[in-house]
């Protein structure tokens, strides 16, 4: 799995095949069909333990935010997922490729899936019953979603110049704050 993340990370998610696999483990060309029956299943198999990481990571950017409503709970998912991005740019690779993307391949990882798109519209519900969105929940989730993603690809793809860990928090965060204030300033009568 090790070797596999390597080969993401340097040649994306179709970019080596299993036996360029075995080669970066020290194995024989054999090994890893031992343990996987092609290399679609290495890959489902690598996005279902990366959306494990993501979603603990997310819980504990939630717990960082205390007793904080349902709005600072989604949005601390948001910078988690853009700060796991950066530091492990395999894992986000894999994920976000668009035959892993798929939920009909594995059930397993479609399961975890839909979990954590129920927690989120649940937070999402939640902020929207505190009168803390002004959108309706699911354009809510879209635009965060499209918004997160897309800084965390442009981070991860090197379209942005090279930031560490803490200044990849500060950019979500600060791209959450204007998801949350929007980007028109509110006169009196907003």
């Amino acid at each position: 799995m090790d070797a596999a993340l390597r080969l993401v990370e340097s040649a994306g998610p179709q970019g080596f095949s299993m036996a360029d696999l075995a080669r970066e483990a020290g194995v024989s060309s054999g090994a890893p069909y031992r343990h996987f029956k092609d290399k679609h299943a290495l890959l489902e198999a690598l996005a279902l333990e990366g959306l494990e990481r993501l979603l603990a990571d997310g819980e504990r950017e939630r717990a960082r935010q205390g007793d904080a409503g349902p709005l600072a709970q989604f949005r601390a998912l948001g910078v988690a997922s853009v700060v796991f991005a950066v530091e492990h740019p395999g894992y986000f690779r894999v994920m976000n490729s668009p035959e892993i993307l798929d939920r009909s391949g594995s059930p397993e990882l479609a399961a975890v899936r839909e979990g954590a798109d129920a927690a989120t519209r649940s937070m999402v519900d939640g902020a929207a019953a505190a009168g803390e969105l002004a959108t309706d929940p699911r354009v809510s989730i879209l635009t965060a979603q499209a918004l997160m993603y897309g800084l965390a690809r442009m981070l991860v793809d090197g379209l942005l110049t090279p930031v560490s860990t803490d200044e990849a928090r500060q950019l979500a965060i600060a791209v959450t704050e204007v998801l949350g204030h929007g980007l028109v300033p509110r006169g009196p009568s907003s």
